[in-house]
């Protein structure tokens, strides 16, 4: 009968609450104790500030877990200052999709291909400099020569969508799942143009859009977009404070890997739009151990272009 918070480092809307929902319906049914879950909205730091919490000050009993948002596995492997985490020490339950990156446009800008956005300026919005919201453009500009301005601030991935919408901005870079489930009208009516996925390997929903790693012309320049790509492996997936008793992890990780086969959330996945790739915690642990292990001269190309910004 007790509470588990699921912490959502993000204002509430948007790809990571969308995700997080039906996860929050259905997991308790597969956790002893008959448990109530809620979320808990901490934005701040670009996804740094409910991490934070969840690391230094959240209950190391199974009561709290949360969703790090794409950007958190790139803030520590290039010590952003906001980063008082050890994602190689927390631990991982398990994730329920990818999240492939996506750059997309809106229809007045006439922009709709990669060497467009090389000839033009295109204004972008950001949660704030760590987030994917400003990596994924500021990495594009380093290594494809694209001219995109990053404005951040913005709350969340739902008010930057709207700030495309009304022409505040441009463009922006978002989760595929969050484009396409959230605004599939803006897709099938032609106004948002998705010039590029930024990924590790193509992803077979979003067709024929250009994969940002295959324009890449040189070595030097593909492992930094490596680099950035692979946050989106990383995708919608969910961690606990270090420190956990071994059988509160296996109860996590089983209710997790339980819950990804309950038709039940299945089913409720599916009418949200959501594809599942789920990914167990064991797995996703060395996933994310050999991206923080990344060599130390990409490191340092990469916070060369970010403190441009």
């Amino acid at each position: 009968n007790k509470t588990i918070s699921v912490v959502i480092p993000a204002a509430p809307g948007g790809g990571r609450t969308a995700n997080a929902t039906p996860l929050i319906e259905r997991i308790a049914r597969h956790i002893p104790g008959n448990p109530t879950l809620v979320p808990r909205f901490m934005p701040g730091a670009g996804g740094s500030t409910g991490i934070n919490w969840l690391y230094n000050i959240a209950p190391r009993d199974g009561t709290a877990f949360g969703t790090p948002l794409a950007g958190a596995l790139m803030a520590q492997v290039t010590g952003e200052k906001s980063v008082q985490f050890d994602l190689s020490k927390m631990t991982w339950i398990g994730r329920t999709t990818d999240s492939s990156v996506v750059v997309y446009t809106w229809r007045r800008t006439g922009v709709t291909t990669l060497a467009q956005a090389r000839e033009k300026e295109l204004v972008v919005g950001a949660t704030a400099l760590g987030s994917s919201h400003a990596v994924i453009p500021i990495i594009l500009n380093e290594t494809l020569g694209t001219k995109f301005k990053v404005i951040q601030g913005y709350a969340s991935s739902a008010t930057i969508n709207l700030a495309v919408e009304r022409g505040e901005i441009d463009a922006a870079a978002t989760t595929w799942d969050n484009l396409k489930n959230n605004h599939g009208a803006w897709l099938r009516a032609g106004d948002a143009r998705v010039l590029t996925q930024v990924s590790l390997l193509p992803s077979p929903d979003i067709g024929d859009v250009p994969l940002a790693l295959a324009e890449t012309t040189n070595e030097a320049d593909r492992q930094l977009l490596a680099l950035a790509s692979s946050t989106s492996d990383l995708g919608q997936s969910f961690v606990a404070p270090p420190g956990l008793p071994d059988h509160v992890v296996a109860i996590l990780r089983r209710a997790f890997d339980a819950t990804m086969r309950d038709p039940e959330y299945i089913a409720l996945t599916g009418k949200m739009g959501i594809t599942l790739n789920p990914l167990v915690g064991e797995k996703l642990f060395e996933l994310n151990r050999s991206v923080l292990a990344t060599p130390a001269p990409v490191i340092e190309r990469y916070q060369r272009a970010m403190a441009k910004y």
